[in-house]
């Protein structure tokens, strides 16, 4: 050590500020203070820590050591913005997590054991600085801020898998996969129609298409939980945020048994149907829109029956159980196929229905998907013969 003194000296003397060698006093250094008149940027003086001066890993005894010096400004504030790191599995467990309700559940669906998915939430929460859930001795519930990132998650997401599915596509110009939900009169009386000549077309092209009510269709869209909605609404239809092409139009219209007193109406308003037993479909929009048509008219339904089906409530009608209001599409299709039933017009105006396919964006869709909208507006015509929106 005492020969390699004078050449530690040397180096130190030559690196420190001019005027700061440690080894030229006894006393402490300190840096200069900066005056007080000086409100620019510059370097603000620090206490030295009383320890060794530290070369490398090697501490001399005596020498005072400096903390790391930043430069500031005092007269503005120093903002902090965290840089967040995760990755698509960080993705994947926190959508398990909110699915689950439950850390032990979520991790298994995650392939994780509860330990690691644990750590992984807990970091994920810190880096994003926001609590992502509520937890209690019944499970996991997500906050605001978890709802928020659970929308941004099922759209890194489902960009991941159009990424993974454009790209397969680059291999196979058939291939692809992409999701729709859509409410029962679409799933009915247009998917089958325009799906079954799609996938003539594109064999390779998978569809994952589950039926949902109205409300939970826009909002699947929405938050990407679904690529491609399919709607049946009342016209005039306002898409809000989402982008959307009207394809079709149709009326409700009253079923009747074969030989009803009304068959024979032609045309009549729906109040004059509310004293006769109705059949209705349960759970459905369809059945809600209709029950608040007449509560609009301060009368009441009367329900005799309700099914789960548009063929079970047809055959319900036809068997002389009661009358139904339902998309004239769908019941001129199960009269062609000889249940005994008739069709009568209704004037009213809210009985006008628009089929619309809804999307966030266009170009953000895979390519299959986006075929699958020009499938769908080959075949539109637009309400009233407008054009598509």
């Amino acid at each position: 050590m005492a020969e390699g003194a004078p050449l530690l000296r040397e180096y130190v003397g030559k690196t420190c500020i001019k005027g700061s060698n440690p080894f030229d006093s006894a006393k402490p250094h300190r840096l200069p203070a900066r005056s007080s008149d000086d409100s620019g940027g510059g370097w603000p003086a620090r206490e030295p820590r009383s320890a060794g001066l530290f070369f490398g890993r090697t501490a001399l005894a005596g020498g005072p050591v400096h903390r790391r010096l930043v430069p500031q400004r005092r007269d503005a504030a120093v903002r902090y913005h965290p840089r967040v790191h995760f990755d698509f599995a960080d993705l994947r467990l926190f959508l398990h997590l909110v699915e689950c309700g439950n850390l032990t559940r979520g991790a298994s669906a995650a392939a994780l054991s509860p330990a690691a998915a644990s750590g992984r939430l807990k970091a994920l929460e810190e880096q994003l600085g926001a609590r992502l859930f509520y937890r209690s001795s019944r499970g996991l519930a997500p906050t605001p801020a978890g709802e928020l990132f659970l929308r941004h998650a099922r759209g890194l997401l489902r960009q991941l898998e159009h990424v993974r599915n454009d790209f397969g596509e680059l291999s196979s110009e058939s291939a692809g996969h992409f999701r729709i939900f859509a409410n029962t009169t679409p799933i009915t009386e247009t998917l089958p129609r325009v799906l079954g000549a799609f996938l003539q077309r594109r064999p390779g092209v998978t569809v994952d298409v589950q039926e949902r009510n109205t409300r939970q269709v826009i909002e699947a869209v929405n938050e990407s939980a679904a690529d491609v909605g399919v709607i049946s609404v009342p016209s005039p239809y306002d898409p809000g945020p989402l982008q959307s092409l009207c394809y079709a139009t149709d009326r409700l219209v009253l079923v009747v048994p074969e030989g009803h007193a009304l068959a024979a109406a032609g045309r009549l308003d729906f109040e004059e149907t509310l004293d006769l037993p109705h059949v209705g479909y349960a759970n459905s929009t369809l059945q809600t829109y209709i029950v608040g048509q007449a509560a609009a008219l301060q009368r009441q339904l009367v329900m005799r029956v309700l099914m789960s089906s548009y063929e079970t409530m047809c055959a319900m009608i036809a068997a002389g159980i009661g009358v139904g209001v339902l998309p004239r599409s769908c019941a001129a299709r199960y009269v062609r196929s000889g249940m005994r039933m008739a069709i009568v017009e209704l004037r009213d105006a809210w009985t006008l229905r628009e089929r619309h396919v809804l999307y966030r964006d266009l170009e953000a869709l895979p390519m299959c998907a986006r075929d699958f909208i020009d499938a769908v507006g080959a075949i539109a015509e637009g309400p009233s013969g407008s054009p598509p929106r």
